[in-house]
């Protein structure tokens, strides 16, 4: 138990709140999640935690969970898999020393030959003589899967599965049998364990059902706070009154509140903004912090209880601008590195991890050290301060942006310092042209011209994202007019053109796409590096029915980045906009594209051309790169029922349903099969899962 926090602060902020007396009473919004997982974990051995980043995991064990189970003589053991250098199982032991330390806990150490033996002779006592209950708390357990080899793993779960599942191990068994006087017994270590994992990687525990069959049945799901538990967690720690809150006692008025929570649960349901029932807490203790640094700042002018009215929020810009101060204050904190490494920073956030739609990207770390002059000493203090996050896929890191939320106020940042730049270069110029009997108006008129094109291309992304095409293609138009011409604006044009020629409902819809074509091929006549442009055109080929040209593109493709994550799906995008009227932004799934998805697409352009054995190598090679990778699945499951090798094919469905248990499309399709051969019963059995997933 941490009693050393900083008591200058109300609300955390980025941070998660610490598992201390002082954040216990600063946690506010989770009450009724506090003793309904409590009472879950009282109830069962093993229990899954899981939710969506952001929701606050950490903070409901730390400041929610911990002193409960305390209260009712547990020991709970906070333990994170995050030393890739340290095998999972002694990350166990050295982390429940620490914990024994920091606690001051009297403590009989396990035998640590095992987990079963150490959990079945540890002794964890507390100051008053009770013999305390372990709880070993696996907080992010996605670390797990990320950092450490398959190897490690493995011989952690074999290990944890005795633990869990309750049974000696095979060979404490033997010698329990050969040596009587054994202190072991068969009965089950008195221990419970918590799982906390992301949602996104919530079908990686489908990797232990085979030790652990039984690992998902008793789960609980975080959701976000609701306006009424928004309410509590945004006024109960700001009019506090306790002896060890150091920070000014203030109150919100309720206009003020109500502002508060319209901004934080607003959200875009085509197009167009729409108040909610759903507030993450990151945001909002983001938010509050600022307010609460705004407070501090008026304390000194106000003798009596100060008030928070809707003036200091600024509106609903300056609230947004929160989440850019935010990234503008993590590069500030650089300020022991040089100007040129926070300029690179910025510039990995700009342009590295943020698509051209605004999407984010993954960037695999040398990659980054190569291309941004980054080390890993900067990258792991950006992860520290929540900017950035980190996981390990195809043996390597990737980082990425830590929240959706932050790609608004990042492109703000970023257009207003180039503002800042257009007028310190008109500025230069005019200078440097005076003396060559340039006059001021030409100069001037001029240094215009390039400000208005690139104001043409942000006029013309905005068009783009609310839907309002060919007003997007006349802007565009009109930057390439004024001499701007270069990779970025053609894609830009591309995929107008392409998504005008994907609506059903237009005519001579083929005229659009060869525009398309027409610019995907410019980009590449100007910068042949860009791989987005060899994967459209293979995808619009594709859907041409012109398989040659397909593989052609997506082959070039490979050859440029054989291995490397980046870009996005532009199908998904595609889909969503066919479907944009009649569908929830929310719900579309944007994927992100690597060379395992150009070897997916090329397996299927191999499967409409029913050439079957060359789809199979493309999908198992898809699989090879990105092991997760869903579709690729489902895509042999399809083909080897094409070949009716049946058994085959229900073996990759089932494959899919490993890595993703909510897959319900791989629920149908081993339903089919069962029914054409006409076992009915089990064919019934899968449908019904397949409609019971379909319904949530």
């Amino acid at each position: 138990m941490n009693n050393t926090s900083n008591f200058s602060y109300r609300y955390p902020g980025s941070s998660p709140f610490n598992d201390s007396d002082y954040d216990r009473l600063l946690f506010f919004g989770r009450e009724i999640e506090i003793i309904s997982l409590l009472h879950k974990i009282l109830a069962h051995q093993v229990v899954v935690l899981f939710a969506k980043s952001g929701m606050g995991k950490t903070s409901l064990i730390n400041a929610g969970l911990m002193h409960h189970l305390r209260e009712k003589k547990y020991v709970p053991l906070r333990i994170r898999f995050n030393n890739p250098d340290m095998e999972p199982i002694q990350c166990i032991y050295s982390e429940i020393n620490e914990i024994v330390k920091q606690q001051k806990l009297e403590f009989e150490e396990g035998e640590k030959e095992t987990l079963w033996q150490y959990f079945k002779t540890v002794e964890f006592w507390s100051s008053n003589d009770t013999l305390m209950t372990p709880v070993l708390i696996l907080d992010q357990f996605e670390e797990f899967f990320n950092l450490h080899s398959v190897s490690n793993r493995n011989m952690f779960i074999k290990q944890f599965s005795h633990l869990v599942c309750g049974y000696i191990p095979k060979e404490l068994r033997q010698l329990c049998q050969l040596d009587e006087q054994s202190p072991y017994s068969e009965k089950l270590p008195n221990v419970k364990i918590v799982i906390s994992i992301r949602e996104d990687f919530l079908g990686l525990l489908e990797e232990m059902s085979y030790e652990i069959p039984d690992i998902l049945q008793n789960r609980f799901r975080l959701l976000p706070l609701n306006r009424a538990q928004a309410k509590l967690a945004i006024e109960q720690p700001a009019k506090l009154d306790n002896v060890t809150i150091q920070s000014q006692l203030f109150r919100y008025d309720d206009k003020t509140i109500n502002i508060m929570l319209d901004f934080l649960s607003k959200h875009k349901i085509k197009s167009k903004n729409v108040i909610s029932d759903k507030i993450e807490p990151f945001q909002l203790q983001l938010l509050c912090r600022d307010i609460e640094s705004k407070v501090y700042t008026r304390k000194k002018k106000h003798t009596n209880e100060l008030i928070v009215k809707e003036d200091i929020l600024g509106g609903e810009a300056e609230m947004q601008n929160v989440l850019k101060n935010f990234y503008d204050n993590v590069v500030k904190k650089l300020g022991s590195y040089k100007q040129k490494i926070k300029k690179n920073v910025r510039k990995l956030c700009e342009n590295g991890l943020i698509s051209i739609s605004d999407k984010r990207l993954s960037i695999e770390e040398e990659e980054i050290e190569r291309k941004y002059k980054i080390s890993k000493e900067v990258l792991h203090q950006l992860v520290n301060n929540r900017l950035l996050r980190t996981e390990q896929r195809l043996g390597s890191y990737y980082y990425e942006l830590s929240h959706d939320t932050l790609i608004k106020p990042i492109r703000e940042s970023q257009r207003k310092r180039h503002i800042k730049r257009n007028i310190l270069f008109i500025i230069v110029l005019i200078v440097i042209l005076f003396p060559f009997t340039y006059s001021w108006k030409r100069a001037i008129n001029e240094l215009n011209l390039r400000k208005n094109a690139q104001s043409d291309i942000e006029f013309g992304q905005f068009y783009s994202v609310f839907g309002k095409l060919n007003l997007a293609i006349d802007r565009y138009n009109d930057a390439i007019n004024k001499g701007y011409e270069d990779a970025t604006l053609f894609l830009y044009l591309g995929n107008v053109y392409y998504r005008i020629g994907m609506e059903k409902r237009i005519e001579n819809r083929m005229a659009f796409i060869n525009q398309a074509i027409d610019y995907y091929k410019k980009v590449i006549e100007v910068d042949r590096t860009v791989v987005l442009a060899y994967y459209l055109l293979g995808d619009i080929y594709q859907q041409l029915g012109k398989n040659e040209e397909a593989i052609n593109y997506y082959t070039k493709a490979i050859d440029i980045k054989p291995d490397t994550m980046y870009g996005y799906n532009f199908l998904a995008q595609t889909q969503y906009f066919k479907n944009f009227k009649n569908a929830d932004e929310s719900s579309v799934n944007i994927e992100y594209f690597s060379a395992s998805e150009i070897h997916n697409n090329r397996g299927s352009t191999f499967f409409y051309n029913k050439e079957y054995e060359k789809a199979i190598q493309e999908y198992n090679k898809a699989i090879e790169l990105y092991p997760n990778f869903i579709k690729a699945y489902i895509n042999l499951g399809d083909t080897f029922q094409k070949l009716n090798k049946y058994k085959k094919a229900i073996k990759f469905y089932k494959m899919a349903i490993q890595k993703d248990p909510l897959c319900s499309l791989a629920y149908k399709k081993i339903s089919d099969i069962f029914y054409e051969q006409g076992q009915n019963e089990e064919a019934e059995k899968y449908y019904n899962k397949y409609l019971d997933l379909k319904s949530k």
